[in-house]
């Protein structure tokens, strides 16, 4: 079959949970299927809209250069008419059997109907919010969680973007030195803009309206976790079209873990480091515990997140004068050493986490796993039996359940010693074939 695998971004240009997942499923299926990857590509250096295509370990990947610099209206954030240009033109010269998307955010949302004018059945796996939330996560700007989607409120998230795009087209009308012109020129200029100003909470409701009729028209969706199952389902989906499956793991890097004695409990997070996966709320729940018993190893890279432009660096003023230790980024080989230096993974986002591949990672390596109550995180991990629950978003919790772990090394072992069944990258792969094989005769 010829299998087109669409995401917003793509390895080597980042190694987050999703991107990873697709690299490691195309690395299966590519010996018995014809696989191309199209994805966005941020290069403020080249023309917006090239194409550049390269190869990743053997796989075609064609990435599209997005960088907004011509959003002149809100929708274009979500459905970008040049995107599905684009689009249509790769399909011509190439016309998969199937596409399998994991996100669209950076490209269009219309790249559905785009395939089905084409008889290309489409599939979306759903790794976050992000069609029901323009800022995936459901958390607004202050880290407070929505535990519902509420449009007034997600006008207040979003109203900088639409301010934007809009100064765009104010300017594109008036010229950008309109303050250089005489008095009466800039009166205009400022009715013109109160009169075309964007309405926040209106704009959001086009949105869900038509994320609402994408995802109605989309073949297949398939989600990791029930928790976000359910709540996609309340968001309207079709129960018949939106399948639990949780995503595979590959084993290959975690089968020989030597991990080392220590007098210490060595507590660790592997991520990247956004306020969204909760390493401030960590910090804040190691520094209560014992510093001549426990230590905190933290690996992964430090990344954007709008808002929180010194994240890392506040970070790091917090964790300073404690056993706390930001070990950086790793090569994905690594991942079996980085595990062999922990005793306890933690995973501590303060959003409704979707299907963490590093809990599933943890468990292959026999790491026990210390995680929130919420969302698929609390799903993925069994509580007293391979894992501790804390309360979401709550330090003084966190840090009781870490200090559990310190006082009781019985219950420590008993959570390391639990079998807990992880699906492989493999077996996940053969799931698929068979599932964009009905769909490719169906069509």
């Amino acid at each position: 079959m010829r299998i087109c695998y669409v995401i917003h971004v793509f390895p080597p240009e980042s190694w987050g949970g999703s991107e990873n997942y697709v690299y490691k499923l195309a690395q299966q299926l590519g010996p018995r299927h014809d696989i191309r990857v199209f994805t966005r590509t941020h290069r403020p250096d080249q023309p917006e809209y090239t194409v550049l295509q390269d190869r990743v370990n053997n796989l075609e990947v064609f990435r599209l250069n997005n960088n907004f610099r011509d959003v002149d209206r809100f929708e274009r954030i979500y459905w970008n008419p040049k995107v599905d240009e684009i689009f249509e033109r790769f399909l011509e010269e190439w016309s998969p059997d199937v596409i399998h998307a994991h996100h669209l955010t950076c490209l269009s949302t219309n790249l559905v109907n785009i395939a089905h004018q084409r008889s290309i059945p489409f599939i979306l796996t759903i790794h976050d919010f992000w069609m029901m939330c323009l800022r995936g996560q459901r958390l607004h700007p202050t880290l407070r969680l929505c535990e519902e989607v509420i449009p007034e409120v997600c006008g207040q998230c979003v109203e900088p973007w639409m301010k934007g795009a809009h100064g765009r087209v104010v300017a594109d009308h008036f010229g950008s030195e309109a303050d250089q012109q005489d008095y009466l020129h800039r009166a205009r200029q400022k009715f013109y803009e109160w009169r075309t100003r964007p309405d926040p909470t209106q704009e959001i409701q086009t949105f869900l309206r038509h994320s609402k009729k994408i995802l109605g028209s989309i073949d297949l969706l398939i989600v990791p976790s029930a928790f976000v199952r359910d709540q996609f389902l309340r968001f309207g989906c079709d129960p018949e079209k939106t399948l639990f499956s949780d995503n595979g793991v590959d084993p290959g890097f975690l089968r020989q873990v030597d991990r080392k004695p220590s007098h210490k409990l060595r507590f660790g997070f592997v991520g990247t480091i956004i306020p969204s996966k909760g390493v401030h709320l960590l910090v804040e729940a190691f520094k209560c515990l014992p510093a001549d018993k426990a230590e905190l190893k933290v690996f992964g890279a430090a990344a954007e997140y709008e808002g929180f432009p010194d994240y890392f660096e506040q970070l790091k003023r917090q964790a300073a004068g404690t056993p706390i230790e930001f070990k950086g980024s790793f090569p994905n080989e690594d991942l079996g050493k980085v595990l062999s230096e922990i005793d306890v993974l933690v995973v501590p986002s303060i959003w409704f986490e979707n299907a963490p591949l590093t809990i599933r990672e943890a468990f292959l390596a026999h790491v026990p796993v210390v995680t929130a109550n919420r969302g698929g995180m609390a799903e993925s991990v069994q509580d007293g039996v391979n894992g501790l629950h804390f309360e979401l978003g709550n330090a003084e919790s966190l840090a009781q359940a870490l200090r559990r772990l310190i006082e009781d090394p019985a219950l420590l072992e008993k959570l390391r010693s639990a079998e807990t069944q992880v699906k492989s990258i493999t077996d996940n792969a053969r799931e698929l074939e068979l599932i964009y094989e009905k769909l490719r005769r169906s069509r």
